[in-house]
């Protein structure tokens, strides 16, 4: 949905102005973000519980796989593993820039009636946020090869979920 896109990249955004070393900083995955996406099909990146990932591999995967454990991961590696701190975050962003009709309740974008935006507010997010290159890098990328790690002996590469930004996938669309 539009709003699970739009709380991704309020995600990324709160990532990025709150992790100043997003090659160096390393989370652990913690099993409760998997516990809670649990029979939700929700998109992901093949990120495993315990996995020890970089904070610019999670943007990545859940900028171009959509991954809401990634998220979840973003959330937990921010706010100590308070993921309500992390929304608190979210949120007051969204003011600080001006969104009048907005409201996050979770760093993934799953489904929540207490969970909204208006296209006015989308745009504002989107503004803000391609002001930072690292985003502007992250979400126009159209692949990106993801480390080895200690859940994953090789590296891997993930591609955009729209095929429209891939010439090879992409045919008359892209």
């Amino acid at each position: 949905s539009l709003i699970a896109s739009t709380t991704k990249i309020m995600t990324a955004l709160v990532a990025i102005e709150e992790c100043p070393n997003l090659q160096g900083t390393v989370v652990t995955a913690p099993y409760w973000v998997f516990d809670e996406l649990y029979g939700k099909n929700a998109s992901n990146a093949d990120i495993r519980p315990m996995e020890e990932i970089r904070m610019i591999d999670l943007l990545y995967a859940l900028m171009l796989r959509s991954a809401c454990e990634a998220a979840g991961i973003i959330a937990h590696g921010i706010c100590d593993g308070d993921q309500a701190a992390f929304v608190k975050l979210m949120n007051d962003k969204a003011k600080a820039i001006g969104c009048t009709s907005t409201n996050f309740t979770n760093p993934h974008g799953l489904h929540d009636e207490n969970q909204y935006t208006t296209a006015k507010d989308m745009y504002l997010i989107t503004k803000y946020a391609m002001q930072y290159p690292i985003f502007e890098q992250i979400a126009t990328a159209n692949k990106y090869t993801m480390p080895a790690t200690n859940k994953h002996s090789s590296e891997r590469t993930i591609s955009h979920t729209c095929t429209m930004m891939d010439p090879n996938r992409g045919g008359t669309w892209y």
